[in-house]
């Protein structure tokens, strides 16, 4: 059986099929939303991640050869191969409806601590393919919801930047009891978008509406904390340009905290 290597790709296990060679490169990722290596390293770390465990699965989309896979990279770069990996499964989900690739079914496969980047990988590939994600947020477990539709405000302001980030347009099938969470993977994009840079960063979020830069600035603020990147003086400079958004900028802090500490204590045990 012919073996394939690729840049952007988990640990093998196993072989590449062919058929995972053909995948990869119809679908493979090399790139996310224009991202370079002119940026903070840790950026640059956890955009090779989500790519690798995107086009893994493309590679081989046996949950089981997944897993395995996933288990031997660095335990803080997980969540983030995880939401590649979700991404793909969503994608190829789509395509084929009767292939029990369901990115839901395999969260069962994967340590709860990490379980929010599979939810995140959806909104993901639905963002980036403008579908709609009524049936994905109606199957998902109502304590990870959300986090669809953080990664779904996270796509669209990656991808589709213009509609979101300079018309603020929100997307017509989106509930208004989702919009919140949705900003709030807006913050985050502008997090991996802007590279760290404050003043970027600061200077979007003022165009937004006032109702909606509350959870702009805490997404930013889990962002700053969660994905890292940043000088050692970010989080007050970031403190100083929210201003009237600091309580909003503090929550996503200490919401990434709690994230943290719940996979440190798996990973430690």
């Amino acid at each position: 059986m012919t073996m394939f290597h690729y840049k952007h790709s988990l640990p093998q296990q196993h072989p590449i099929t062919p058929l995972g060679h053909l995948r990869r490169q119809a679908f493979g990722l090399s790139n996310i939303g224009g991202s370079t290596h002119t940026g903070p390293v840790r950026h640059q770390e956890v955009i090779d991640h989500l790519m690798s465990g995107f086009n893994s699965v493309l590679e081989s989309s046996s949950f089981d050869h997944l897993q395995a896979r996933v288990a031997k990279i660095d335990p803080s770069m997980k969540t983030f191969t995880y939401e590649g990996v979700a991404m793909a499964l969503t994608i190829l989900d789509h395509l084929r409806p009767d292939s029990h690739l369901s990115p839901l079914r395999f969260a069962e496969y994967i340590e709860k601590d990490h379980i929010e980047g599979i939810y995140i990988g959806v909104g993901l590939a639905l963002a980036r393919l403008q579908w709609p994600i009524g049936r994905h947020l109606r199957e998902a477990d109502p304590d990870f919801r959300r986090w669809i539709t953080d990664g779904y405000g996270f796509g669209q302001a990656l991808f589709h930047s213009k509609q979101t980030l300079s018309r603020h347009q929100l997307p017509s099938h989106l509930p208004p009891s989702q919009r919140q969470d949705f900003d709030i993977g807006v913050g985050r994009a502008l997090w991996f978008k802007f590279q760290a840079q404050i003043q970027p960063i600061s200077d979007t979020i003022i165009t937004f509406p006032t109702d909606r830069q509350s959870p702009v600035w805490e997404g930013v603020g889990f962002a700053a904390t969660y994905g890292g990147g940043g000088a050692d003086n970010t989080l007050n400079d970031l403190i100083h340009r929210a201003g009237a958004y600091q309580l909003d900028l503090q929550r996503g802090v200490r919401h990434a905290m709690v994230v943290q500490a719940l996979e440190n204590s798996h990973t430690t045990v």
